[in-house]
């Protein structure tokens, strides 16, 4: 049995062991909360039937994600099957019109409950539309309304039908205890009833009018032949002909643009001759003496890549947990946990590329530019978040952060990523500062001036539109989760495509600073972090444009503000490395020049 028990699926791990049960031993039931859209209220909070005791549980990580786990009035017991059961035993109860009001509003606003079944989140099961696969939509919906006679009438679910699955770990008869629970879905139904035997019409709520109601559950149970390592699989449906139409449209602009940098690479190295340099020639090679001055402002410049890099290291490194099945929902908070930790631990990262960066350019304030790198901007990013979660707090939502998440967040920020970024800063900034293959001209040339169509900011704002339609159709199914409650089981497609996104940002770039620099532009430091950064324009337009319409009252601020940390902190992203592409790219072709 323990051998068993120890064979987890790679793709899903939980910390959770699978808890045997008996004949009618009691099951463990939590009540989590109610949610529509982005709103989120604690399932304490509502009309329905409340524990004595109000206390919350959960893990840290676990409350980190916005959660909470309260005590739950429905006594479900282990393989015991009942058609209906009043609830606690209680008789007809009386329904004051404030709490219909609350229902109605609820059952408008589309409001799903949540529960949670020996760990499993509870939801409605549906089939895929290719009819292969089924998958669980998370909660169970308060009501439903429909047109009759011209007028919309409301009816409440008061009867939650718990079916669960268990497996046995008795190789020879399913049947033998002790059993695991494998799948619990939930059909909700409207009965209006006064005694749990009666089925009669739907519970019908009209407002500003008291009713009498009678709650209750029923529960029943099945055999499964799942291994309980993979009960969570019907949770990721997996949509594979979405995910490959869009990886194919991915791999055909990656590819694409990839044969036109190699045809222009092959043109530079196919030769050696093409490598001299004569007098009065024309195009990328006559400004080789200018194409490394240092630009403006580079105090600013190397804060840049400096921040951009910690976020493309903890980006990174998230993927790979994501791939390895760390970050699924089988770890409630285990990534938002994951992502504070990680990108704390990568303001080791960002000390060096800022201060490398700054060296290179030939800065001489050392100590401002390690400051500058480890507190300026990750304290205006601290201070967007805090404002963003104003809306929160302000609605009493449940995915508002308490004071300890916010003393955590704050610590991680304080004495994990500011010092790692001042120790690293600290060990490069008595390194030699990197050569070029040509030193700058004391005497800056003159630039031709470009028509507005051959202007090179206008080239990455209209091509930086590709890179977005590689991950077009990733953010679509990590947005989509955050409204409507399934998930999808993207996680290679994901890897997939956020490596086709930097390959097209750096290859993109490259060819875009190819073309200023053949029309005797030098000033590229500067396009090279702007430039890419574009794309981020299209990210957070596509959010509002997805979101915005469903960020109902009490939760756009919040939500805009999510577009907007996204965005920027994806620019700052593209930005490092598309910089790093670019300066090894110009680098390795003006290495080739010599003198005739």
């Amino acid at each position: 049995m323990t051998s068993q028990i120890g064979q987890v699926d790679a793709r899903y791990l939980s910390p959770e062991t699978p808890k045997p049960y008996d004949t009618n031993q009691p099951l463990i039931v939590r009540s989590n909360k109610i949610t529509s859209y982005l709103k989120s209220y604690p399932f304490t909070k509502l009309p329905y039937p409340q524990p004595n005791q109000k206390t919350t549980e959960g893990s840290f990580m676990f409350k980190f994600s916005g959660n909470r786990l309260f005590q739950s009035v429905y006594p479900l017991n282990a393989m015991v099957s009942t058609n209906c059961t009043e609830l606690n035993d209680q008789k007809m109860v009386k329904l004051p019109a404030s709490d219909v009001n609350t229902f109605i509003e609820l059952i408008e606003e589309n409001y799903r409950v949540h529960f949670y079944v020996d760990g499993l989140p509870t939801g409605e099961e549906f089939t895929t539309d290719d009819g292969n696969n089924t998958y669980i939509l998370l909660g169970s919906p308060v009501g439903f309304s429909k047109v009759i006679d011209g007028q919309k009438r409301y009816f409440l679910y008061n009867h939650l039908n718990f079916n669960i699955e268990y497996k046995s770990l008795d190789k020879n008869n399913n049947t033998l205890p002790p059993y695991y629970v494998t799948k619990v879905t939930i059909e909700p139904r409207s009965i209006n009833q006064e005694r749990c035997a009666d089925k009669i019409n739907p519970l019908e709520l009209v407002k500003d009018e008291e009713n009498k109601m009678l709650w209750t559950y029923g529960q029943s149970i099945r055999y499964s032949n799942t291994p309980w390592e993979d009960r969570w699989n019907v949770y990721y449906p997996h949509s594979a002909a979405i995910e490959w139409s869009s990886t194919a449209i991915a791999f055909f602009i990656t590819a694409l643009e990839c044969a036109l940098l190699g045809l222009i690479m092959y043109r530079i190295f196919k030769n050696d001759s093409i490598g001299f340099v004569r007098l009065g020639e024309s195009g990328w090679k006559s400004i080789y003496a200018d194409v490394f001055r240092s630009p403006n402002n580079f105090m600013t410049f190397s804060v840049i890549i400096g921040v951009g890099m910690q976020i493309a290291v903890a980006s990174f490194v998230l993927m790979v947990f994501d791939v390895a099945g760390l970050l699924s929902i089988a770890n409630p908070g285990s990534f938002e946990l994951a992502t504070v930790l990680i990108f704390a631990f990568c303001g080791l990262f960002s000390g060096y590329a800022s201060m490398r960066t700054y060296i290179m350019l030939g800065g001489s304030r050392k100590r401002h530019n390690a400051i500058l790198n480890a507190y300026l901007v990750p304290f205006v990013i601290m201070i967007l978040l805090f404002i963003s979660r104003i809306q929160l707090w302000s609605n009493d939502y449940l995915y508002q952060p308490s004071a300890s998440e916010v003393i955590f967040v704050l610590s991680m920020w304080l004495f994990l990523s500011c010092p790692l970024s001042l120790l690293s800063s600290y060990f490069v900034n008595s390194w030699p500062p990197a050569e070029y293959p040509f030193r700058p001209n004391h005497i800056p040339r003159m630039i031709p001036k470009a028509k507005w169509y051959a202007n090179h900011y206008f080239h990455s704002l209209v091509f930086g539109f590709l890179p977005f339609a590689v991950i077009y159709a990733q953010i679509n199914f990590i947005v989509g989760p955050m409204f409507y409650g399934f998930h999808v089981n993207n996680s290679y497609d994901l890897c997939i495509a956020f490596i086709l996104l930097v390959i097209n940002v750096l290859v993109l770039n490259m060819l875009i600073s190819y073309y200023q620099l053949s029309r005797e532009d030098y000033n590229w430091w500067w396009r090279s972090i702007i430039g890419p950064s574009c794309t981020s324009i299209y990210i957070f337009i596509f959010l509002l444009i997805y979101g915005m319409p469903l960020a109902t009252s009490g939760t756009r601020f919040y939500y805009f503000m999510f577009c907007l940390m996204v965005s920027v902190m994806s620019a700052f992203f593209f930005s490092s490395i598309g910089f790093l592409g670019n300066l090894w790219f110009i680098k390795r072709i003006y290495s080739t020049l010599h003198f005739d």
